[in-house]
């Protein structure tokens, strides 16, 4: 369905409650601020972990995306539309936590100022905002390519026996795959190199890593400065 038509629907339902609420007063002023309250509690928590899904959603396919900066830079803007939408989950990503705070400001503004039914508006409306993030980043994840899934990455990787390899990593070149930069603030050098553990690699030294092919999957030819295959133990 259309997000628009979603937004519009959503919309429609959170009037309509506050309609029914407001004409059959089911609600004394106090239930109402429990309500809100709850309310409001459910959305931070969803919030919370709509945007941790949604930046691992980004992160399990960091060469895809490098991939469309690239063609960005080249004039090709073409992007089929699970492409796109993951072009808008990074701007999501982005302002999520100034709409957070702006959300839960206005509710306990509301709450203050005795506002309530004003308070159970923008409550809903954060905790739907929420769950639409992450609906949209588990979506992504079922018709998107994660980079553990992709080729290796077109290096020349040297003969022998054994599955493990030790590659000097360009940690710069891996943390700056997007530019602006700040279109991933979440994305810190401290947080990349806990990154590349989480994808099989294991630091032995300097800019060395040792992991197996892969962990190869996940770097771009780039970010791979030497690659030289172990020895058998």
């Amino acid at each position: 369905m259309n997000e628009k038509i979603v937004g519009w629907i959503a919309i429609a339902s959170i009037l309509g409650i506050m309609g029914w609420i407001y004409k059959s007063n089911a609600l004394t002023e106090r239930q109402l601020q429990v309500v809100v309250a709850f309310t409001l509690g459910l959305g931070i928590f969803l919030r919370v972990v709509a945007l941790r899904e949604s930046r691992r959603t980004v992160l399990r396919r960091r060469r895809m995306y490098k991939e469309f900066w690239r063609r960005g830079e080249q004039g090709d803007t073409a992007l089929d539309l699970p492409e796109e939408e993951s072009i808008v989950l990074l701007g999501r990503i982005k302002g999520g936590k100034t709409i957070t705070v702006l959300m839960i400001a206005g509710t306990l503004g509301a709450l203050f100022f005795g506002k309530n039914l004003l308070g159970l508006i923008l409550a809903l409306g954060q905790a739907f905002l929420a769950a639409k993030l992450y609906l949209i980043a588990r979506n992504l994840d079922k018709v998107l390519l994660p980079d553990s899934e992709r080729a290796l990455p077109q290096v020349e990787l040297p003969e022998g026996n054994s599955d493990k390899y030790l590659v000097e990593i360009n940690l710069q070149s891996v943390h700056d795959f997007i530019r602006p930069q700040a279109a991933l603030p979440f994305w810190s050098p401290a947080e990349t190199e806990k990154w590349l553990a989480q994808c099989g690699f294991r630091r032995t030294g300097g800019r060395k890593w040792e992991g197996n092919q892969h962990a190869l999957r996940f770097l771009d030819p780039d970010e791979i400065i030497s690659i030289e295959r172990t020895a058998l133990s």
